[in-house]
């Protein structure tokens, strides 16, 4: 936002200042819009500025410019390449900075009803840019801010390897510990280590899969209960043999690490990790004092979901927190605040995929090393990049433009890479007389699945074989979008024919008679 603009000449500009500029570009079309210096030396002007190819830095010739404007305050001091501000400002004031693409993106999502979150950005442990919108109760019209906690899923993994490698530190765990040392009956107790179920190498059956769960995760669990509950189901593989994710590893670490060290999870999460990183907003139990979002799923309109009870997932996923919270906790995880070098070596060792707590996630020839999750509606990412102590976390309470478009988006902003924002179409309502019309099972040949297609309380919904259904949304005539997956089905009622469009591949299925 500009304030009290005032016209400058071209030698009075300085590293920093926010312009306003209007002139002809080459091909003689009147242009204007927002761009800061990044290098005021007369002849050799750069600024940096959003494009259609995202937030980019261009030099421009003095006489480019018709009229000069400039703000009346200035952006701290920029670094070399007009990235991150390393110095200037106040020390009591956070440095920042300008993420245009990001702004405009948000924009969207936000104008467009595709979701509602927040989004923080850090640079050597500090804030360079925060953003949150949508509603955390869309029932009381409460607007998501800076203090909304969000469920954040499976990044609470990252929370509880940190807590079991500060507990071996203090000798009160090994990584070669058994399970069957506190829980005999599971299957290979005996020689499934921490080890093993810190890095999904378990084999121990994911609880969370049972296709009852979403029947019975609402109530209340004893340890007693839930442990019998995961005792119904076999082992998947023997330990160290294969790498599968299991939720059940992270809720039995969670029980090893209170009896291990006598102290009680949220006991444990305050002595080793929020209380020494000054993390107020980040907790394992919430009460009906504190602000947490309400977490919401689309169908005809946002439709509230009821929570898991937290004494199911636990350490596995049961944290709320912030972005900025989050953001602040993997950067003291990275420089050795919270546990030794030698842990943080072995903590990020990648193994099938898999590091304890933590996976690597590359972006362009950048590399970062974090988490992401997803309960209830909810969904979170936090990612760090060491090379360059970026971090970058996103928290979710509806999502329909997928968070991971949303996180590429942010970092094309942070790195500077060609990003091209969405245009979203305005979703349409059928009713389910015309819905029913699309009904049916869906095959291709070499494709291994089917896709059922069916109408549902005036929802359009899609199944794979073995899967879960989804919601689709109408966009276009006869065109349909599940947009969290990037799914779209094209769907030609005269041929019985439906062409599924996901990643850039198109497979043409044709309706079965069976599914008339």
């Amino acid at each position: 936002m500009i304030h009290a603009v005032r016209k400058v000449a071209s030698d009075d500009l300085q590293k920093g200042d926010l312009l306003f500029f209007k002139g002809r570009n080459a091909s003689s079309k009147t242009i204007g819009h927002v761009a800061m210096v990044v290098d005021p030396t007369p002849g050799a002007l750069k600024m940096i500025h959003a494009t259609s190819r995202g937030i980019v830095i261009d030099p421009y010739p003095t006489p480019f410019y018709a009229r000069r404007y400039v703000s009346a305050g200035r952006i701290p001091e920029l670094d070399a390449e007009g990235a991150f501000a390393t110095g200037g400002g106040s020390s009591a004031e956070p440095e920042k900075r300008i993420l245009l693409t990001t702004d405009t993106l948000i924009d969207r999502i936000e104008q467009s009803n595709r979701g509602m979150g927040a989004v923080s950005v850090f640079k050597h442990g500090k804030p360079v840019y925060q953003r949150q919108y949508g509603l955390s109760s869309i029932e009381l019209q409460r607007k998501n801010d800076e203090l909304t906690l969000f469920r954040i899923g499976s990044v609470s993994k990252t929370f509880t390897a940190t807590i079991l490698f500060k507990l071996m530190e203090e000798g009160k765990l090994s990584l070669t510990d058994s399970l069957g040392k506190w829980f005999p009956l599971f299957g290979n107790a005996r020689t499934i280590t921490i080890q093993h179920m810190l890095t999904h190498q378990s084999g121990l059956y994911n609880f969370t899969n049972d296709p009852s769960y979403l029947e019975w995760n609402t109530r209340e669990w004893s340890r007693k209960d839930l442990v019998s509950k995961m005792l119904l189901y076999p082992n998947k593989f023997m330990p160290g043999t294969q790498t599968e994710y299991s939720n059940t590893n992270y809720v039995l670490l969670s029980w090893i690490a209170e009896d291990a060290s006598g102290e009680s999870y949220p006991e444990l999460l305050k002595r080793i990790i929020t209380g020494p990183c000054g993390l107020t907003h980040t907790f394992s139990c919430t009460d009906s004092t504190m602000k947490v979002a309400d977490s919401y799923t689309l169908k005809k309109e946002w439709e509230r979901v009821e929570p898991t009870h937290e004494s199911i997932p636990l350490g596995a996923g049961a944290l709320v927190s912030t972005p900025a919270d989050l953001n602040r906790f993997i950067y003291a995880l990275f420089t050795g605040q919270l546990i030794s070098e030698q842990s943080l070596k072995t903590m990020t060792t990648i193994n099938d995929g898999m590091g304890m707590g933590i996976f690597k996630v590359p972006f362009y020839e950048k590399e970062a090393l974090g988490h992401t999750g997803g309960i209830d509606g909810f969904q979170s990412q936090l990612f760090y990049f060491p090379a360059d102590s970026v971090s970058i976390a996103l928290t979710a309470n509806a999502v329909l433009y997928p968070l991971n478009e949303l996180s590429k988006g942010v970092l094309s902003d942070v790195y500077h890479k060609a990003f091209d924002l969405p245009v979203f179409n305005q979703i349409l309502y059928l009713s389910p007389e015309e819905l029913k019309k699309y009904e049916g099972v869906y095959s291709a040949a070499g494709l291994p699945i089917n896709l059922t297609i069916r109408e549902k309380d005036g929802i359009l919904t899609g199944q794979g074989t073995g899967q879960p259904s989804f919601p689709l949304s109408c966009t276009a005539p006869h065109r349909f979008s599940f947009e969290q997956a990037g799914i779209t089905l094209e769907f030609n009622l005269t041929k019985k024919q439906m062409v599924l469009i996901q990643m850039g591949n198109r497979f043409v299925m044709t309706k079965e008679e069976s599914g008339n």
